[in-house]
C-alpha cells in the first residue's frame, strides 16, 4: 500500500522535508505533490522523482525538467506493477506539460503521456515511449511488456538515448545548425547522458568536445557538470577564426584535395576533429544558416 511520508533529504545546498508519495520500499519514489496552484493548471501528479539505487546512491530523474509554473514534467503513480519480473526495470508514468500562449486567445496547457523505462541497476533512462504502448503492462514471469495480447518489448526496451561519441557525431555531421544543448535535452539532459555512458579512457575525448561546445553556446553550468566528471576544468574553446586573408577548405588531410572554396579572415569555424599533422576538420556555419563540414590548415587559424 503506497502511503505519504515524511523525509529529510540532504542536498549539498540544504536540507529540506520531502512529502513522499509511494511506498518507502520502492527504489523510486515520488516527492513533492503539486501545490493547489499547480493542480489547477496541471491536474494532480507529484514534481520530483528520487531511484534509489542498490549501492544506496540516490538519483533525481528529469530534473533538468522540473515543473515550473511555465510547464515541465508531472509523475503521475507509481508502484510495484511498474517494476519489470526480474526487478532491473522500471516503468515511470509522466506527462510533459506546458502553457501554450496564442496571441488573441486564453493561454492553453497542453501534454504528453510517456512512459520512460529506467534501468534500476544504474538510474539510465534507456527509452522515452508514448502513445498507445504506454497502456500496457509487465508480463508476470519475464520482462516482456503487453499492449494487450501484442509483444511491445523492443519499443519499451531497446535503448534510444545516446552516449557521448553518437551524440558527438551527430552533432558534427549536422547539415543545418543546431544547439549541443538541444541535441542533449533531446536525450533527457546532460545527468542521464552521463549515467547511462560515465566517462571512460574510450570516450573522455567526445565529453571534452561537448563541454567545449557547451561553452561556446554559453551553456557554462552543463559543461562544468561535464568538466567535474572528467576531472578538468577550462577547456579549450571549440571555436577558431580564420588569422590569413583567404584560408584554403580542403576534402580531407591532403593538399591534393585542395577545392576552390576559401574562408576569410575573421570567419569563424567550429573544430570537429584535429590531428597531430596540422589538420583540422571544421563547420562553418554561413549567414543563411546551412553548415559545410571541410578540411582546413590548423596553423590557419587561431584559438578564440
Amino acid at each position: 500500500m503506497s502511503s505519504l511520508i515524511l523525509l529529510m533529504f540532504a542536498s549539498p545546498c540544504e536540507a529540506h522535508d520531502i512529502a513522499i508519495g509511494t511506498d518507502a520500499a520502492l527504489p523510486i519514489r515520488l516527492a513533492d505533490p503539486l501545490t493547489e496552484k499547480n493542480r489547477s493548471i496541471f491536474g494532480d501528479g507529484w514534481v520530483t522523482a528520487f531511484l534509489h539505487t542498490k549501492d544506496e546512491s540516490l538519483i533525481q530523474l528529469f530534473q533538468d525538467e522540473r515543473l515550473t509554473n511555465t510547464g515541465g514534467v508531472v509523475f503521475e503513480r507509481f508502484d510495484r506493477s511498474n517494476i519489470s519480473p526480474s526487478g532491473d526495470y522500471a516503468v515511470l508514468p509522466l506527462v510533459r506539460q506546458g502553457i501554450l500562449d496564442m496571441p488573441g486567445e486564453n493561454s492553453k496547457v497542453q501534454g504528453r503521456e510517456y512512459c520512460p523505462v529506467v534501468e534500476l541497476h544504474t538510474g539510465c533512462v534507456i527509452s522515452m515511449p508514448t502513445g498507445e504502448v504506454c497502456g500496457g503492462k509487465w508480463s508476470a514471469m519475464h520482462d516482456r511488456w503487453f499492449d494487450g495480447s501484442v509483444d511491445k518489448t523492443p519499443e519499451m526496451l531497446n535503448r534510444t538515448t545516446i552516449g557521448a561519441q553518437h551524440l558527438w557525431i551527430k552533432f558534427s555531421d549536422q547539415i543545418v545548425t543546431i544547439k549541443m544543448h538541444d541535441l542533449m535535452f533531446e536525450n533527457l539532459g546532460v545527468e542521464n547522458i552521463l549515467i547511462c555512458d560515465p566517462v571512460t579512457d574510450k570516450n573522455k575525448s567526445y565529453y571534452v568536445d561537448i563541454a567545449r561546445q557547451l561553452n561556446n553556446e554559453f551553456y557554462t553550468g552543463e559543461a562544468k557538470y561535464i568538466e567535474g566528471k572528467l576531472g578538468v576544468s577550462g577547456v579549450r574553446s571549440l571555436k577558431w577564426r580564420v588569422q590569413i586573408e583567404r584560408a584554403p577548405l580542403y576534402g580531407d588531410r591532403s593538399e591534393q584535395s585542395k577545392s576552390k572554396m576559401y574562408l576569410v579572415k575573421n570567419d569563424v569555424v567550429h573544430e570537429i576533429q584535429s590531428t597531430p599533422d596540422g589538420w583540422m576538420k571544421i563547420k562553418y556555419v554561413s549567414r543563411n544558416g546551412v553548415a559545410l563540414i571541410k578540411w582546413m590548415k590548423a596553423a590557419d587559424l587561431e584559438n578564440l
